[in-house]
């Protein structure tokens, strides 16, 4: 039986039917894998499963998994688990392994599907029980630059490919560790990638230890953003090692490419910002109300007591010291703003949620080589109210007086924007109170940040507390 490093899963199989059938995955590796069990399953990623699609009948026959002695079939209990749609990376750390997909049933009757699962439905009549190996997440970036682990990983989008030589590049490390680098393949490039790309990952002795930071990221890239449409890094590979908690994002590289990332000392025009609001109009229209997202358990917030991690002594070395002298005495009050923080963050019946960025500051956009403002830096992301992104990137995009002179029209505008991404959007009156609400999120962001340039967490301190304090945004929450 022949190995292929992985299918694209945008592509089917040269020769193939599509057909509507179940298949089962089984583990030909030394070892049962450590996902072997019904309480597991549904975690398997949509290839697996026909009725992990989104737009798959509830009725859809379930796919199986033979583990050797017993076949379990609670993977495709949910069709529309929150898990189940990976359209890059892998297997969720499922790594090291051997899986062969087997044909279960016939028919093979063409049917319409979604590009995620493409190449789980397949008449095999041609390629029976076709075997794969998914590459272990590595925890080093030696290994992740190696010709060996480069070729498995990127094979998961491009199948057949070979990397030759991979040259090093410029490497930033703070926490996580961003290291550009140049690939060349046998036979050239496959279409659709670039020889430019750029690593993200946890790879030092400091990074690793907070190397969990990173999977929200992983999964965005791999769950959200293809099904979104939002302007972001394209991502070539994401995936996490759920035992170790490793984690690695591959995208292209848009500094080659002529690509600019900003800052709060960046310029930024009130028609840049619509712009922007439009990327995250489309990233919340794309998952307003939809149950896939809200019964994503990764996209859940940390609950009060989690949160805690900075509290008012943290707040006051800011506010109390020269990198919060912009911030005006309304809202200089660090108890009270955790307050207010608490109050926008608590539970409860404050309209549909959808998937935010989580962290919408201007320092979190990138303008892309056509200059299209893109948004970046996913660590973040979380399902919620759709204010707590837009009055945090509103006030903290612009300089003050263009944000007082331009508010109204950015709201509009993305409200607009919701709308035409088929949302039912909230009328003026509420939006513009949520808006006021929406503020405060990235007041508290900005008050408990110690180390980043202070003179960046001093700007976005002055703009933040100034349209804090001009819309009365403790008011608006109640403290």
């Amino acid at each position: 039986m022949p190995t292929i490093g992985a299918f694209n899963p945008g592509t089917a199989l040269p020769g193939t039917a599509v057909a509507a059938v179940p298949y089962a995955v089984t583990a030909s590796g030394p070892a049962v894998p450590d996902w072997a069990s019904a309480d597991r399953a549904p975690e398997m990623p949509a290839w697996v499963a026909f009725a992990g699609r989104t737009d798959a009948p509830e009725t859809a026959a379930p796919a199986a998994i033979d583990h050797g002695n017993e076949m379990h079939t609670k993977v495709a209990k949910s069709p529309r688990h929150s898990r189940a749609h990976r359209t890059v990376g892998g297997f969720g750390g499922r790594t090291g392994r051997r899986y062969r997909l087997v044909h279960k049933g016939g028919g093979s009757t063409p049917t319409p599907f979604d590009t995620a699962t493409k190449w789980a439905k397949y008449s095999d009549a041609r390629h029976p029980g076709v075997s794969f190996t998914m590459p272990k997440v590595p925890a080093t970036l030696d290994e992740v630059l190696s010709l060996e682990w480069l070729t498995a990983a990127l094979s998961q989008r491009f199948p057949g490919i070979a990397v030759t030589r991979v040259t090093p590049g410029p490497v930033v490390s703070r926490l996580s560790t961003n290291a550009r680098f140049t690939i060349e393949c046998a036979g050239g490039l496959p279409e659709g990638l670039v020889s430019t790309l750029c690593a993200k990952g946890y790879f030092t002795d400091k990074g690793r230890p907070v190397s969990f930071l990173g999977a929200r990221e992983v999964n965005f890239y791999r769950d959200v953003a293809e099904a979104t449409g939002v302007r972001t890094l394209r991502s070539v590979y994401a995936d996490e090692d759920p035992q170790t908690r490793h984690n690695v994002v591959i995208t292209e590289d848009v500094i080659a490419s002529g690509g600019v990332f900003l800052d709060a000392l960046s310029p930024y025009t009130p028609d840049q910002t619509a712009e922007s609001l439009t990327q995250y109009a489309k990233l919340h229209g794309a998952t307003w109300g939809k149950s896939r997202w809200a019964k994503a358990a990764w996209l859940d917030w940390p609950n009060a007591a989690n949160r805690g991690f900075r509290g008012v002594d943290d707040i006051r070395v800011n506010f109390d010291g020269p990198i919060g002298a912009g911030v005006p005495a309304e809202v200089n009050d660090p108890q009270r703003l955790i307050d207010a923080f608490e109050a926008v963050m608590a539970p409860g019946d404050s309209g549909v949620r959808a998937v935010l960025h989580g962290d919408a500051h201007v320092g979190n956009v990138f303008l892309d080589s056509e200059a299209q403002p893109s948004l970046l830096d996913w660590q973040c992301v979380r399902r919620g109210h759709w204010a707590i992104d837009i009055g945090y990137h509103i006030a903290s995009a612009l300089e003050t007086s263009d944000r007082e002179k331009n508010e109204r029209d950015l709201l509009r505008h993305y409200l607009d924007q919701l709308r035409a991404n088929g949302v039912d959007a909230p009328g003026w009156d509420e939006a513009w109170n949520e808006y006021r609400k929406g503020i405060v999120f990235g007041l508290y962001m900005w008050a408990v940040t110690l180390l980043v340039d202070p003179e960046i967490t001093t700007t976005l301190l002055q703009r933040l507390g100034a349209a804090a304090a001009m819309h009365d945004s403790f008011g608006a929450v109640g403290v």
